[in-house]
């Protein structure tokens, strides 16, 4: 039995008890409303977790911070900049901002209490640990080697390993923030200070998801606007005169977002939690939704050979839904794209594919009795006939119309994560009129990477102590660092002891004068030392050092991968570089995992139903090949290229593109146009991200548009007929120099 058999005996089905389908629709959305409102979904807007695999390198590194600091939680941080309020005049150096910003550290650090438990106080000091006198030294070194300073940062640094401790850190950093805008308000005040933090990002990404939900509901408007002109417009077209058409369009809109709300109670009933970039959803939702819909639509008001509805239904039916199953067949990847290694995008995955699922469901039992309704079969009139002869469509003229839809769920699983691979950090998320914005550029312009050095050579041998410096020279060369910015306790030994540099061995026996010295016993944080008699052993150190150019996440992933490369070849040491964005940095670097092989997988299964189902190498060929085009931008470009393929096959050379163009530039276009209008008003937004949705969906409009009216009928005004025939290589033909759409022209 043929799909189009079966899609046939199912809208008979459909078409006998329509009200049955349609209840059954309606208790499924109620269902999933009253499941959503019994277990909210969990929202994560955090990139910290779930973007790469369990073996990324960044696990390693993490880790060893960690263990370094004696700590066994997840790594919490915060971060200060002040800047003197006077830019031309003012240093940080200077007495009155020294002190004030010194002031300001030791009360934030010490005084705030974060909450009391009994008669205690617990403050930053309680969860601090060994990281507690990580800033000390800038306070120890005023007026010495310092002479000017236009920013000053300060660091802090907790691993809270239980619900409480995470809460009060954040608590902290709460109250830290307030303590930040009293002080910037403050015009006595001679500094600025700028606070950059886990939960201030996530709460200035939330802002910038309730700046934009205005914007996107006024998408959802306007695409229901034109959804209901295409109504019209197909109306008017077709002669028919429906009064009911917007009823019809409501509910036409209103199917995405039962599919959606559907989708995520299905997901939130799973446990599956919902993440960031799981905003490409509704987009997906109302262009599948409402192509669908439109073809549907279409294909009712234009059929008229028969008057009954079972039988009107069935022929709608065989004509449409075997290209609508084989576009929502794109869901069987995506839901096995839910057992990918990287979490968050295999949930993308998975609730792309469940999405598809209601989808299909609601536009096989919903919209069919809505359409019934809203446009009866006795308000049809027979079209007017123009054809002198019959025209000879090939076989499975359904077979193609809408596998497009596969790639656009392709393209734009690839477009967020390319949108937030070149530089996924918060940046693209973000307001930027926030502070946040500029706590996370003020954040890249000072990038340090710490090496943690597991097993330091020994300092007093010189062959061991000569292949450590080989080392240090190596990761010195890197590009972007800073000369003479690199922070080691050796250096402040040899300038302590009056060491010129270039001694091939360290006097440790001066190692214990150096560590309990006032200023330099600061470096108790940043060496791990044991005694065996007199003599000091290094246990563990560490390395920082200091780069410039580095403005974006992909420059430092880049600069990243480097360090590891040379602490590779130094495996005696058991070097760990770390930064706090490595985890980040093991996003962008695997990314491409993720960007390609997806969508990859979708365009393999559509080229392999294109051979199938077009019966045809070389048209199927075509269809591969502008496939390519949906990485270019251009998801339109296979929907009419398909369909122009699809009447490629008739004999005819005039009534093929006369065919052609009726029945692809009004269904498909319009739906097209419709579901792109959701991002429209989002080119008015700050958040970058949802301003570059907009822009690429208007770009892949137009590519999409061009690529239809002028590329693809030149490329088949060159085929000659009988490499398009109906023969899966090629056509016998008398006329061997036929070519296909020769009579383009007339």
């Amino acid at each position: 039995m043929s799909l189009s058999t079966t899609c046939g005996r199912l809208g008979t089905v459909v078409g006998t008890r329509p009200l049955m389908f349609f209840l059954a629709s309606i208790a499924l959305f109620f269902i999933s409303v009253l499941l959503l409102g019994a277990i909210p979904p969990e929202i994560r807007l955090s990139f910290d977790d779930g973007y790469t695999t369990s073996g990324a390198p960044s696990k390693r590194e993490l880790q060893t911070q960690m263990e370094y600091f004696g700590a066994k939680g997840k790594p919490w941080y915060m971060a200060l900049f002040a800047e003197p309020r006077d830019q031309e005049n003012g240093s940080m150096t200077e007495s009155k901002e020294y002190d004030e910003f010194k002031s300001f550290y030791k009360r934030i650090k010490t005084n705030i209490v974060i909450r009391q438990d009994g008669n205690r106080s617990i403050t930053y000091m309680d969860y601090c640990g060994s990281t507690c006198d990580v800033n000390d030294q800038i306070f120890k070194t005023h007026g010495k080697d310092i002479v000017k300073s236009r920013l000053t940062a300060l660091y802090f640094m907790a691993f809270p390993n239980n619900t409480q401790a995470s809460d009060d850190l954040r608590h902290f950093e709460a109250i830290v923030s307030d303590q930040v805008t009293r002080h910037n308000a403050d015009m006595t005040k001679v500094t600025t200070i700028t606070q950059h933090g886990a939960r201030g990002m996530q709460m200035e990404i939330a802002r910038g998801m309730k700046f934009v939900l205005g914007k996107l509901i006024g998408g959802v408007f306007l695409a229901g606007i034109v959804t209901l002109i295409c109504f019209v417009i197909l109306n008017r077209i077709h002669g028919r005169s429906n009064g009911r058409v917007l009823l019809l369009s409501f509910g036409a809109m209103f199917l995405p977002l039962m599919s959606l709300i559907s989708a995520a109670a299905f997901c939130s009933f799973i446990g599956i939690h919902t993440n960031t970039i799981s905003v490409v959803a509704p987009a997906l939702t109302f262009a599948l939704g409402i192509d669908g819909m439109l073809i549907l639509y279409n294909s009712w008001i234009s059929s008229h050979k028969t008057i009954n509805v079972k039988d009107r239904m069935s022929e709608v039916f065989a004509s449409c839904f075997p290209s609508i199953t084989i576009v929502s067949s794109a869901a069987i990847g995506l839901v096995v794209g839910g057992l990918f290694p990287i979490e968050e995008y295999a949930i993308l995955s998975f609730y792309m594919g469940i999405t598809i699922v209601f989808v299909y469901a609601y536009q096989m039992c919903f919209f069919p009795a809505l359409m019934l309704w809203c446009s009866s079969v006795d308000t049809h009139s027979p079209l007017t006939q123009e054809q002198s002869k019959p025209t000879k469509l090939a076989k499975r003229p359904w077979s193609v119309r809408q596998m497009p839809f596969e790639f656009t769920l392709a393209q734009n699983f690839h477009r967020v994560v390319v949108l937030s691979g070149p530089s996924p950090s918060y940046i693209p998320w973000v307001i930027k009129d926030s502070l946040g914005f500029v706590g996370i550029q003020v954040w890249f312009e000072f990038f340090n990477v710490l090496y943690f050095i597991k097993k330091p050579p020994r300092f007093d041998d010189p062959s061991s102590y000569r292949r450590f410096k080989n080392m240090i020279s190596e990761i010195e060369s890197l590009p972007g660092n800073i000369n003479k910015s690199a922070m080691m306790w050796i250096n402040d030994f040899e300038r302590h002891t009056g060491m010129t540099g270039n001694e091939s061995a360290l006097n440790m026996e001066l190692f214990k004068e150096f560590i309990t010295h006032e200023i330099y016993k600061a470096w108790n944080s940043g060496v791990r030392y044991r005694y065996e008699g007199d003599v000091p052993i290094i246990t563990q150190m560490l390395y920082i050092g200091a780069y410039e150019g580095v403005k974006t996440m992909r420059d430092k992933a880049n600069l990243l991968s480097q360090c590891r490369r040379v602490v590779a070849n130094y495996p005696e040491f058991d070097v760990v570089p770390f930064d706090t964005d490595v985890g980040m940095v093991d996003v962008i670097l695997q990314i491409s995992y993720v960007a390609y092989l997806i969508p990859l997988s979708i365009l393999i299964g559509i080229s392999v139903v294109a051979m199938v189902f077009v019966g045809n190498l070389t048209l199927s060929s075509i269809v591969v090949i502008s496939s390519i085009l949906i990485f270019l931008g251009a998801k339109l470009a296979l929907l009419f290229t398909i369909l122009t393929l699809e009447h490629d096959q008739i004999n005819d050379d005039v009534q093929r593109l006369t065919l052609t163009f009726r029945r692809m530039l009004y269904p498909a276009a319009m739906s097209a146009i419709a579901g792109s209008m959701v991002f429209f008003p989002m080119i008015l937004t700050n958040v970058v991200i949802f301003r570059w949705l907009a822009v690429i969906n208007l770009f892949i409009l137009v590519a999409g548009v061009t690529h239809t009216v002028l590329v693809t009928p030149l490329i088949l005004i060159s085929l000659p007929s009988k490499l398009a025939g109906t023969w899966f290589f090629c056509t016998q033909n008398q006329k061997n120099d036929h070519v296909a759409m020769k009579s383009l022209s007339t």
